[in-house]
């Protein structure tokens, strides 16, 4: 299968997966819902730039998006996203919102 190929059928994958339109991941990346589905249909091939963006939202490798892994799962990607994800639990949780002003 070639590059192509495989980048394609991944992020179809993942779009499924995850029940998303081109449209979707247009609005969450910020990448032209048209190059998306370019990739899908093997228009165009994906740059590193947005290889990373699509790897780090969809959590999964690089390497697994351009078929050279068959471990979707990037380590590194979901212990940050998981630390981002507490971290900010923390400063919500330690915040009060209705505090008293200082008079």
């Amino acid at each position: 299968m070639n590059l192509k190929d495989c980048i394609s059928n991944n992020l179809k994958v993942l779009r499924r997966q995850y029940g998303l339109s081109s449209k979707d991941i247009s609005i969450y990346t910020d990448i032209p819902s048209s190059t998306v589905s370019y990739w899908e249909t093997k228009f165009r091939l994906m740059g590193s730039d947005y290889a990373t963006i699509i790897s780090n939202f969809f959590a999964v490798s690089i390497d697994w998006l351009l078929g050279r892994s068959a471990n979707p799962y990037n380590v590194d990607v979901l212990i940050f996203l998981e630390n981002e994800f507490i971290n900010d639990s923390v400063d919500i949780c330690s915040s009060t919102p209705f505090d008293e002003p200082d008079n």
